[in-house]
């Protein structure tokens, strides 16, 4: 009977420790996966964390963009402004030397001369006219290059959302590409913006010269016909 109890005791003893053995069998295999699956996440979290830098430096580059808007708002209201002021100079001035010139002379060679200032008047009128349609044309441009550039980077922010490994790199060639594209758009407007308003000042003192020296011609005359 103790032989019997023996031997069952010891066949319990080699179950327990074949089970001991499978338990911790299991039990380093489970942590093996949970030490992966750490790995995993802090991977993941880092992605998440370089995801969130990207989405900033989005959200800064809108900004910019709204400033930009700002600024265009600005400038085209000085445009606006400008050729307002200038259309009512150019019809005051227009309307000054008819005036003068009704009044001081009846001579036909006078009034063919009024003609032709007339006509050089508004030749400069629609040349102006011309200059600020071109400006307003690359300001139109640079907006429909702002509103692509949205939509370009709403979408790379949609594939990064669905692919956060390779979507990041794709974003990175966009950002410079469209970086070296608005800094080439901002330099043209600057320069257009420069030429525009030296062309005018330019044409505006020409302008002023030429309509002075015939006044002043005309009183030469008007004195000698006294």
């Amino acid at each position: 009977m103790d032989c019997v109890t023996k031997n069952w005791s010891t066949k319990c003893l080699e179950m327990i420790l074949v089970r001991l053995d499978s338990l911790d069998e299991k039990h380093t295999k489970v942590a093996h996966e949970i030490e992966n699956n750490h790995e995993m996440l802090e991977s993941k979290i880092k992605l998440i964390e370089k995801y969130l830098r990207e989405v900033d430096l989005v959200l800064d580059k809108k900004n910019k963009f709204d400033e930009i808007d700002k600024f265009r708002e600005t400038v085209q209201m000085m445009i606006n402004n400008y050729s307002n002021n200038h259309q009512k100079f150019i019809s005051s001035l227009t309307n000054n030397i008819k005036n003068y010139i009704n009044e001081n002379f009846e001579v036909k060679d006078d009034l063919i001369e009024y003609k032709r200032d007339v006509c050089y008047l508004d030749e400069s009128y629609d040349q102006l006219l011309q200059l600020i349609y071109t400006i307003q044309v690359q300001f139109n441009s640079l907006d429909t290059s702002y509103s692509g550039t949205l939509d370009d980077i709403t979408k790379s922010i949609q594939i990064e959302t669905k692919k956060l490994g390779s979507a990041f790199q794709i974003y990175s060639q966009m950002r410079d590409s469209q970086k070296g594209e608005v800094n080439r758009l901002l330099d043209d407007v600057k320069m257009l913006l420069s030429n525009s308003v030296s062309e005018i000042k330019t044409k505006r003192e020409a302008n002023e010269d030429y309509i002075l020296n015939n006044l002043e011609a005309a009183m030469n005359k008007f004195e000698d016909f006294k």
